[in-house]
């Protein structure tokens, strides 16, 4: 049986954004991050050692990395690559995770209630999938 995980983004005002994602996509989401090397700026002969503010996640499975790219080009967005930021390196891959079998219609909900949290889960049993509900990861939407 296929398993499917839960990803809740909560907004500033409340609102959630539910989401499912496969196996791939959950570990990736929990990998460790891999910071690059701090930069060294010089300034009139002083130099200083700068930790990098944000990059481009090089552990994100091509797959996955995929996967954004061509969602990205279905909403008519510039794919850079995966960024990730050293605040919050693990929220901004489940922002950006792709959704389970990329179909929103039937796996997400913007503004999301009980009843479209009920209806993805649902869904998603109905197709073959074991929805792990002890495990969620619970991040916020900016």
């Amino acid at each position: 049986m296929k398993k499917a995980y839960i990803v809740k983004l909560i907004d500033a005002e409340g609102d959630i954004t539910f989401k499912l994602v496969d196996q791939e996509t959950w570990d990736w989401i929990h990998s460790d991050v891999e910071k690059p090397e701090p930069k060294i700026k010089s300034f009139l002969g002083f130099s200083s050692t700068h930790d990098v503010g944000s990059w481009n996640d090089k552990s994100c499975p091509q797959s996955i990395r995929d996967r954004i790219e061509k969602n990205c080009e279905k909403d008519i967005i510039d794919f850079d690559g995966v960024e990730i930021s050293a605040g919050s390196p693990y929220n901004d891959r489940a922002i950006q995770a792709p959704i389970l079998e990329d179909d929103c219609d039937n796996y997400e909900a913007w503004y999301a209630k009980t009843k479209d949290i009920t209806r993805i889960i649902k869904n998603a049993r109905a197709n073959g999938y074991k929805v792990d509900i002890n495990n969620e990861y619970e991040g916020v939407m900016y």
